[in-house]
């Protein structure tokens, strides 16, 4: 059974992973995961002060996932209004400056809109929680087709990065970084379009503090980039990138780049081990594709691509070529 977080083989009995420290007992921390169960009486001890199985102005439908980052919960208004995925974070204890940031955050993720981003409907502090309002969606994440020992095509993985640089392009320049970019974070929309989720989640997910403590990390450890290890509030759009370039070689090759089981392990591997080739595993491949791949994990953010919209232009580039040698071979 693989870690629903990181998709990395847990030991025997494993509680806790090693890699991420998801809790394995757990249900999958995404909001794409289909419903859970109608709530039982003790589903809402996690939410204890709430009233009737509510938050804020939403009525809690069904518990849709947990992990590291908070609980995840699938909620509706009313019976008129859409379901909604509500990522619930326990604020601890959250000063005001810490509400203020969080609500700064929280407004500025609400501003990004884009096909290949998971819009913010709302956000509220409630009772000890800082509460994100999010768009369902019932499309699944690429986290559960990993799940299913699945790989892409190189096709599929192409338009995938070039979706989520897309996104993450956009962000950027709204001057947000998501901090977590993973399998699990990328969704299918209804129509078949890939949607960036929990996007400033991360970071505020920190906001119960007014600073990350040195020594803290935020993200998942398989993905993360070197300086993100060292420092997370020094990240820009190019660790989201080499995060992504982690998600793409997990999505080709059936696991991630780096073979650590420990965050320790993993993360010597991201700061010192060069960048598999993923050709090793996928022989098929074309260099092309691998190179970008390779470029989007260089340690030196310098020698990545800059921006999300560099590597979407070089992978629509890359697919173009693909086609028009499909064509020319197919006597066309």
């Amino acid at each position: 059974m693989l870690c629903w977080n990181c998709a990395t083989t847990p030991e025997r009995n494993e509680a806790v992973c090693s890699c991420c420290g998801a809790d394995l007992a757990g249900e999958q921390d995404t909001c794409a995961e289909a419903p859970g169960q109608v709530l039982a009486s003790d589903d809402t001890e996690g939410l204890a002060g709430f009233e009737d199985g509510s938050l804020g102005a939403y009525r809690i439908l069904s518990k849709l996932g947990q992990g590291a980052m908070g609980t995840i919960w699938l909620a509706q208004a009313d019976s008129r209004s859409p379901q909604v995925a509500i990522k619930v974070l326990r604020a601890g204890g959250a000063n005001e400056e810490a509400l203020r940031r969080f609500e700064r955050e929280a407004n500025a993720l609400a501003q990004l809109v884009h096909p290949n981003v998971v819009p913010v409907h709302d956000f509220f502090f409630e009772q000890g929680f800082f509460c994100i309002v999010m768009e369902y969606l019932k499309g699944g994440s690429f986290q559960q087709f990993l799940g299913g020992t699945g790989t892409l095509s190189a096709r599929r993985a192409m338009s995938v990065g070039m979706q989520v640089g897309r996104g993450l392009a956009v962000a950027a320049a709204a001057g947000v970084v998501h901090r977590d970019i993973k399998p699990g974070n990328l969704l299918l929309g209804s129509h078949g379009e890939v949607r960036i989720a929990d996007f400033g989640i991360a970071k505020l997910s920190s906001s119960r503090t007014q600073l990350t403590h040195q020594g803290e990390f935020i993200g998942t450890p398989c993905y993360m980039p070197p300086e993100q290890w060292s420092d997370c509030r020094s990240v820009d759009q190019r660790s989201d990138l080499y995060a992504l370039g982690c998600s793409l070689f997990h999505l080709l090759c059936g696991r991630p780049p780096f073979p650590g089981r420990t965050p320790l392990e993993l993360m010597e591997e991201h700061l010192l081990v060069p960048a598999p080739d993923l050709r090793v595993l996928r022989p098929e491949i074309s260099g092309d594709l691998a190179g970008v791949v390779r470029r989007l994990m260089a340690k030196d953010p310098e020698q990545r691509f800059q921006t999300g919209d560099a590597l979407a232009d070089e992978l629509a580039r890359l697919r173009n070529n693909d086609s028009r040698r499909f064509r020319l071979a197919a006597g066309c």
